[in-house]
């Protein structure tokens, strides 16, 4: 991936993306990461999607790039040099969800 793919990224993500904290549904009820950007086409999600992984899929009359757990982590930790909007909520939410082993 090069540095002009990050730093598009980054721009599209901190313009129109979403930095969430889930809670899992079960008894432990742990904390994850879910980043997630929405379009009304499909383009731009896909490379994204290309770029970090995760999955589009079209909801509610709109497009959606959704990627969780360990490998938002990755993807926000990548993005973070080049982020102006998102950066504070990025730092916040990088330090509550702790860093767990490589993704699989």
């Amino acid at each position: 991936m090069s540095l002009t793919d990050v730093a598009w990224a980054a721009g599209f993500f901190d313009g129109e993306g979403h930095i969430g904290l889930e809670r899992r549904n079960d008894r432990r009820g742990q904390i994850y990461l879910r980043l997630t950007t929405t379009q009304k086409t499909p383009e731009a999600l896909r490379r994204l999607q290309k770029l970090f992984g995760g999955r589009v899929f079209y909801d509610h009359h709109v497009w959606r790039h959704r990627i969780e757990r360990c490998h938002a982590r990755r993807m926000l930790e990548a993005l973070m040099p080049f982020l102006a909007v998102k950066r504070g909520r990025a730092e916040e939410v990088l330090s509550i969800v702790p860093a767990k082993g490589p993704c699989a």
